[in-house]
């Protein structure tokens, strides 16, 4: 069985680093931003104009006259501001700079006519105010993620292929996980990193109750799928750690030492639950917005900004999320295409603990 590796991260990739630089954004929000060169590089329109975001930059980490400081460094009550001369324009040099629109052609099931002229055309100061910072982040976080960013793109690209054409449980949840992976890494390339682990946590959901589909075509999945019952990802998770065509594999693991992939926290024996619902339980803290995973506590700020070591934390929860689905849908589908399924996972120690990489071995 053979598995795809990671790149080599250097340490400065890892590390990640955060200038202490206070922005104020429309209304009087401040942000730390990782240059103090300036902000918002912002992509160009089709016509090459760039337009300026509602953004200003503070030297010393002082808010304008007039704002209040509240919790992260935030400013409150401030004027409206705009890019001062400090800002950057990305140079048309830059693949980065200059945006695409696709003609109807170009859709599936598109036509042939052009599209009309703009009918209700968003003003430059709402447009800039919606998309300054994430252009800012984007164009940052892909000058220092290249290598990343391409991993889990191809990643994407290969759910989509290990897919496949036969229509088993597995293939409409597969459909929608790709959304959802897609949805991710589109977030995470902005800044908006909880969203980013929060569309994972519905990719491992989805995965582990068609998981459960595939295994055992029970008629709370058939209503699961027609939207009259839940199937919550704990079910599943009890289904699949005493699931009879799983025993070899949920006892493997358990005679080394660890607990199946599905198993429940037990407290009583100081379990911490199989790695499944241990990674289930991390992305709820950002699906849920709990304290210490909200937006503000991930940028220190108000943003989106770019974060190198959240990006990175990111990035370890998709390798670890597509791993652990892959998995699982090798039991799901065992006379499927198993080697689109193996290129999924991660066979790396410094990025997947030990028992999921015991698990893919007895997979």
């Amino acid at each position: 069985m053979v598995a795809r590796s990671p790149f080599g991260f250097s340490e400065a990739f890892r590390r990640g680093v955060l200038h202490d630089v206070l922005l104020e954004v429309e209304g009087g929000l401040g942000v730390n931003v990782p240059n103090a060169s300036g902000l918002a590089r912002c992509q160009r329109s089709r016509s090459q104009q760039t337009s300026s975001a509602n953004l200003s930059v503070f030297r010393d980490g002082e808010p304008p006259v007039g704002a209040s400081r509240s919790r992260s460094g935030r400013a409150a009550n401030g004027p409206r501001s705009y890019i001062t001369p400090m800002s950057k324009k990305v140079p048309l040099s830059d693949f980065r700079a200059v945006r695409t629109v696709l003609d109807p052609d170009d859709f599936a099931l598109g036509g042939e006519e052009p599209d009309p002229p703009p009918s209700d055309l968003i003003s430059e100061a709402t447009w800039s105010g919606i998309t300054g910072l994430p252009d800012d982040v984007a164009i940052r976080t892909s000058d220092h993620n290249g290598q990343a960013l391409g991993e889990s793109y191809t990643l994407w690209t290969q759910w989509i292929e290990a897919i496949g054409e036969t229509e088993d449980a597995l293939f409409v949840p597969m459909l929608d996980a790709a959304d959802d992976l897609q949805t991710s890494l589109y977030s995470a390339l902005h800044g908006y990193y909880r969203a980013g682990f929060s569309s994972l946590r519905n990719v491992l959901e989805l995965m582990t109750v068609a998981t459960c589909g595939c295994i055992q075509n029970s008629q709370r999945y058939q209503d699961w799928r027609n939207g009259s019952v839940e199937f919550p990802f704990g079910a599943g998770c009890d289904q699949l750690s005493h699931e009879p065509l799983l025993d070899a594999f949920n006892a493997g693991l358990r005679v080394m030492g660890y607990q199946s992939l599905w198993d429940a926290k037990d407290p009583r024996r100081n379990l911490p639950g199989g790695y499944a619902r241990r990674l289930y339980s991390e992305l709820s803290n950002y699906a849920h917005s709990r304290p210490g995973f909200t937006d503000g506590d991930l940028w220190k700020s108000n943003g989106p900004i770019y974060v190198g070591k959240v990006f990175f934390d990111w990035y370890f929860a998709y390798l670890r999320t597509i791993s652990l689905c892959s998995v699982s849908m090798l039991f799901a589908r065992p006379t499927g295409n198993r080697s689109a399924l193996t290129e999924l996972f991660t066979d790396d120690p410094n990025v997947l603990p030990p028992d999921l990489l015991e698990a893919f071995k007895l997979s």
